[in-house]
Formats: C-alpha cells, sequence, structure tokens
C-alpha cells in the first residue's frame, strides 16, 4: 500500500512539471521577443559618397551626360559638389539613386564651368537660399549663384566648413578652381571638379592645408585629350603621394583610365554615374 502512495505522488509531481513547462515554454523564447531590433544599417556608415552625374556609365537606368555632380554625407552632414549641365538630369539621377536634395546642408561648384553648374536651378527649388560655396576669384559664378537666391560664400583660402569637412582654397588653372577635402577612417578623400589647376598641384595643396594622408581622389583630371607623356607623369605624381585610390571620372580621359587599370589595377576605380563609396565610421 505504501509503495503504491509513493508512485502516485511521483506520477503526480511528474503531471505537474510536465504542465508547468508545456504552458510557461522556453525562456528562450521571451527573451527574443522582447529584445531591441537591430539598428539602422545607417548608422554604422560615417561617410557615403554617390555620383549623381558623370558622362562615363557605371550603373544601368541613370543618364550619362558631359559634366559632373557627387552627392556626399559625412557623419549626418549633407552636401553637393557641383551640379551638373542640367537641372532635368540632376532631378531624375538623383531620384533613382534615392537621394532627397532637399535636405542638403551646403553645396559646393568646383568652377564656373556651365557642366558643372547649370545644374543649380533645380537644388534652388528644393533649398532655397542655402550656403553655395564657390572660388572667391569667380565673378561669373558668384553672379549666377546670387541670382539663384543662394547665400554665396567665396573660398580663397581654404576652410573647414562642418567637421572633417574642407572646401579647399582657390588655385588658378584657368579658370580659379575649389576642391572638397573629407577626412575618413582611411585617410582624406579629395573630390575634385575639372582639375584645371592640375590634379597633382590640388592633392599637394590638400595635403599642406589639412595634413594627413590622401586615401582617394574622386573626379575630374582634365587630361582627356593630354598626351601620353603628360598623363604617365600624373599618375607617378598620384603614387609617389601615396594615393591609395583613383576614380578618375568626367573629363579624365580613357588613357589614364585604361593605364592605370592595366598598371596600376589596385589604385584604379572605375567610377562612372551611380558609383557609390561607403565607409563605416
Amino acid at each position: 500500500m505504501r509503495f503504491h502512495v509513493i508512485v502516485l505522488i511521483i506520477a503526480i509531481a511528474i503531471i505537474i512539471l510536465f504542465a508547468f513547462t508545456y504552458f510557461a515554454g522556453p525562456s528562450e523564447e521571451v527573451n527574443t521577443t522582447t529584445a531591441a531590433p537591430p539598428a539602422s544599417t545607417e548608422s554604422k556608415y560615417g561617410v557615403r559618397i554617390i555620383v549623381v552625374i558623370d558622362n562615363y556609365p557605371h550603373c544601368s537606368g541613370l543618364k550619362t551626360v558631359w559634366g559632373l555632380s557627387i552627392y556626399a554625407e559625412v557623419h549626418g552632414v549633407k552636401f553637393l559638389f557641383d551640379a551638373g549641365p542640367d537641372p532635368d538630369i540632376l532631378k531624375n539621377n538623383a531620384k533613382l539613386l534615392g537621394i532627397n536634395l532637399s535636405n542638403l546642408d551646403f553645396v559646393v561648384i568646383s568652377h564656373e564651368h556651365g557642366d558643372h553648374r547649370c545644374g543649380l536651378p533645380y537644388v534652388a527649388k528644393t533649398c532655397p537660399g542655402i550656403k553655395v560655396y564657390v572660388p572667391t576669384s569667380s565673378k561669373l559664378l558668384k553672379e549666377y549663384v546670387t541670382d539663384l537666391g543662394f547665400r554665396v560664400v567665396g573660398v580663397e583660402k581654404t576652410i573647414e566648413v562642418a567637421p572633417g569637412i574642407y572646401v579647399i582654397g582657390e588655385t588658378y588653372g584657368p579658370p580659379y578652381e575649389v576642391a572638397v577635402a573629407v577626412n575618413t577612417s582611411r585617410g582624406i578623400i579629395v573630390l575634385v571638379g575639372c582639375s584645371h589647376p592640375g590634379v597633382s598641384k590640388i592633392l599637394k595643396k590638400v595635403i599642406n592645408d589639412v595634413g594627413g594622408n590622401i586615401y582617394a581622389v574622386v573626379g575630374g583630371f582634365h587630361l582627356s585629350s593630354a598626351p601620353e607623356n603628360e598623363i604617365i607623369s600624373v599618375v607617378d605624381d598620384l603614387v609617389s603621394l601615396g594615393v591609395k585610390k583613383v576614380y578618375p571620372i568626367h573629363c579624365s580621359g580613357d588613357y589614364i583610365r585604361n593605364y592605370l587599370k592595366t598598371n596600376y589595377p589596385d589604385i584604379y576605380g572605375d567610377g562612372g554615374v551611380g558609383m557609390e563609396l561607403v565607409f563605416e565610421n
């Protein structure tokens, strides 16, 4: 009799334990449902650069046209470097790339040529009255930007316009030209318009004014009709300056692209409209 009572007690205990486990469920499921969602993918990127307008194709579906415009986000600061030659192309390409140009903090126009400034009327509609940095000696460009209702800031000497973002002081080509330098975890990224004064001269000015090492240069090098020996000399200068990545777009020409691709494949960056560069914090 005593044996049967013990067996009955054990059986009841097992039933109670099973019922508790079944209805309560494992603790891991509770932790999973109450855990915070993963952080947004945007939060891990400190610097993002996208070519919005260029005459070299890179991504399908985007319009190519002779000119240059580059969009950049640097630790939350958003700006446009050059605006290309056509407001409609700037608008359409930006839309296809998912870029909202109404959120710009400022614009930099490298020089006065139409293939770099004539897309600005679209920016004037989306961001009326924002600051536009231009070479201080370019009277034509200053008048054009002023007539569009922007706040014009002439740049003679290199200035830091936001933390880690510099507008490099004007150099003479002709015409007068400015560039942008951005500090990243890998080094400085330099954005150039046409490099009429010479891309090597601009990079040396960046090193002198900002300091540090240049990781990449992106933009036009004004070498499309230059002789081979001049182009090779420019490449030699870039290598000697320690530039790790070179993205020759717009007016750089095919020869320097092919030369870099063949002789310096680790340095060459095959850029064009739609190219995106992203750097983690």
